[in-house]
């Protein structure tokens, strides 16, 4: 598979969390006490029959909140439930163009890139096994949905929510990777190399095709020789895997007592875990 540019759709979460903390302040020293060392030290709570323009301003503050510090908490009426995030966050408006309801989340700001996001969005360099760098730019496109308070489901109180679409004509947002060149991700020297897209590492796995990039979520390189045995932490679980020998460009495993082989290049699943089999020698 050739890419330039890599695009995936997908869902996302609200912001807020946090807890109490009490002391002396003035407004010369805010976001203090509010945010301590990065951190949210503070709950925002609304009551159960505020008006909507309250629960805005909330909102409003507590995101304003989460872009200075790690994480913040929203108490909003139970009607309306709670939302939650931690790590970066970002504003969708601005001091001077504000989001109201029926305004697209995509009205005053398009595009989120690293200079909001700088740990999520960061830049990065893909190397391949013969050492070609491939240097790589991620952002974030936002949908064309609607800030909205009304009774998405009949029966049910009105709420605030974010309209949301069933079809992929429609998605809340997506993500985007440009490289500064051609990549060949079906090439030997691209597979089993790792990425890093959108703050979690992958992996490129031997099943990529020209048509499909296939990445593994969590990879763990280990180098053995035969007879060599070696307990591997996977996704949460454990993996015994052990070096029987070698046939050509074959190496036969026992992986938690099951055993087969995996030619070099290739991948197979033994034992419940896939195995790549990068090298052989």
């Amino acid at each position: 598979m050739q890419l330039r540019k890599v695009v995936a759709a997908g869902a996302m979460g609200l912001l807020m969390a946090g807890s109490t903390l009490a002391f002396a302040a003035t407004l010369a020293d805010y976001p203090a006490p509010f945010v301590q060392n990065g951190q949210i030290n503070s709950v925002i709570v609304v009551g159960a029959s505020a008006s909507p323009s309250d629960v805005v301003g909330a909102i409003d503050l507590a995101a304003g909140l989460a872009s200075v510090g790690k994480e913040s908490t929203l108490n909003v009426p139970s009607s309306a439930g709670s939302a939650s995030i931690s790590g970066e966050g970002v504003m969708l408006d601005t001091e001077g163009s504000k989001l109201y309801f029926g305004d697209s989340i995509n009205k005053v700001r398009d595009v989120i890139t690293s200079s909001d996001l700088p740990t999520l969005l960061k830049k990065s360099t893909f190397t391949d096994d013969n050492g070609n760098n491939y240097d790589y730019t991620q952002f974030i496109e936002l949908g064309d949905n609607e800030f909205t308070f009304g009774q998405p489901d009949s029966g049910e109180d009105p709420v605030m929510y974010i309209q949301m679409y069933t079809n992929s004509a429609h998605p809340l947002y997506t993500e985007e990777v440009d490289f500064n060149k051609v990549v060949d991700f079906t090439a030997t020297a691209s597979k089993g190399q790792t990425l890093e897209l959108f703050g979690k590492q992958y992996t490129v796995s031997a099943d990529t095709t020209s048509d499909k990039l296939v990445l593994y979520g969590s990879a763990n390189e280990v180098s053995l020789q035969k007879g060599d045995e070696k307990t591997v932490d996977l996704g949460g679980s454990s993996y015994d895997i052990k070096v029987i020998g070698f046939d050509s460009d074959k190496v036969v495993l026992s992986v938690n007592g099951n055993i087969d082989n995996v030619q070099e290049g290739h991948s197979k699943t033994i034992g419940g875990v896939k195995i790549y089999a990068k090298t052989v020698s």
